[in-house]
């Protein structure tokens, strides 16, 4: 049988998209896929249920320093083990990937979702840096989310633009325009309220600050839901500070759904909120990246969302870009007014993205 393996070292493997959907892609033509994961944190981001499938997690924990812990995983995983392709996500990933690759046929491919931007003056950032341009050159394909982050790859990494494949960070399936009650059970939210609702990482780079500094400007009928996890305490006591002084339109969700039911959240809002500050690159051309986006899109909810490079294009009629935060009480109006129009549009836009279909027609070229 033919086989892949797919190497991460980041810890949140358990809510990614484009890692959990790649593996279901390639065993859906018939490869056996060994999924190779760096300690991740199987607490806050559960690993997904594969039963049934021919895949498999083997789950290590190298306790050395980087690329010494790449050395150590060839030999000790990789010895007498054969793939036709390796997929490294990221650039960790792909470091490992690489040297997994050295003396060996299988063909190495880069699944970039993170730019990786080295820190001035740090001498192990610069070596990562050169080794990350080194096995990219290596690497057979390049996958990247959308035709800026192509653009700013390919100068990055000094590729040609013909190795490069965009598979956008979405899901697998067609549109499920199925409406769930999730939010208004759980917080005893009336139906006469719309809900607008921020998902992820919350974090001030996400915009949730000026998201809730807006709320007070919001029409009376409007009400916000911040569901993930806050990774830093600074910011979710400032949210809470902001929910008792307007009791009643800011809630916090963050019980985690596990990849059968993420679906869930998206399906129980009216409105989705998407927002990326371009501090640097990464986040400046976040915008295809955002796997949020593309799950509210499949849910059939309006998008109001930064108005980062591309971002407007992605949404098309499907949502409302805005520039300034002020914005946003008058943009959320306008979705209520046409709500069922851009609805309708958000699921003719969501089929232009599907991960099978994108994925499929890069297969399909092998």
């Amino acid at each position: 049988m033919r086989s892949i393996a797919i190497i991460c070292k980041f810890s949140w493997v358990g809510i990614s998209t484009s890692v959990i959907n790649s593996a279901l892609f390639w065993e859906s033509k018939g490869y056996s896929v060994d999924l190779y994961l760096e300690k991740p944190d199987q607490i806050r981001f559960p690993l997904p249920d594969f039963s049934g499938y021919n895949i498999t997690f083997i789950i290590t924990e190298i306790n050395r320093k980087k690329v010494i812990d790449d050395i150590v995983f060839r030999k000790t995983f990789f010895r007498n083990l054969k793939y036709d392709w390796i997929i490294g996500f990221d650039y960790s990933g792909l470091i490992r990937g690489g040297i997994t690759c050295l003396f060996t046929s299988g063909k190495l491919i880069y699944h970039s979702l993170e730019f990786f931007e080295p820190k001035k003056g740090r001498i192990k950032d610069l070596v990562m840096k050169f080794l990350e341009r080194c096995f990219s050159t290596k690497a057979k394909y390049i996958f990247t989310q959308d035709l800026f982050r192509r653009d700013y790859l390919a100068l990055d990494l000094k590729q040609n633009h013909a190795k490069f494949r965009i598979v956008y960070n979405s899901p697998l399936s067609q549109a499920t325009v199925e409406h769930k009650d999730y939010f208004r059970e759980t917080f005893n939210i009336p139906k006469s309220k719309k809900i607008v609702l921020c998902v992820g990482s919350l974090i001030k780079e996400h915009w949730v600050i000026e998201l809730v500094n807006s709320v007070d400007k919001w029409a009376d009928d409007f009400i916000l839901v911040l569901h993930g996890w806050f990774p830093h305490n600074d910011i979710r006591k400032y949210v809470l500070d902001k929910q008792n002084t307007l009791p009643g339109r800011i809630f916090i969700s963050e019980k985690l759904f596990n990849n059968k039911d993420k679906i869930i959240p998206f399906q129980s809002c009216d409105i989705g909120f998407v927002g990326f500050m371009p501090i640097n690159n990464n986040l400046k051309y976040a915008a295809g990246s955002a796997g949020k986006l593309y799950d509210f899109l499949q849910s059939g909810k309006p998008v109001v969302a930064y108005n980062t490079p591309g971002m407007k294009e992605l949404i098309s009629q499907a949502g409302i870009v805005f520039n300034h935060w002020m914005e946003i009480p008058g943009i959320l109006n306008k979705l209520k007014s046409n709500y069922e129009e851009i609805s309708s549009h958000c699921v003719a836009v969501n089929e232009n993205y599907r991960f099978d279909v994108q994925y499929n027609t890069f297969f399909q070229s092998l």
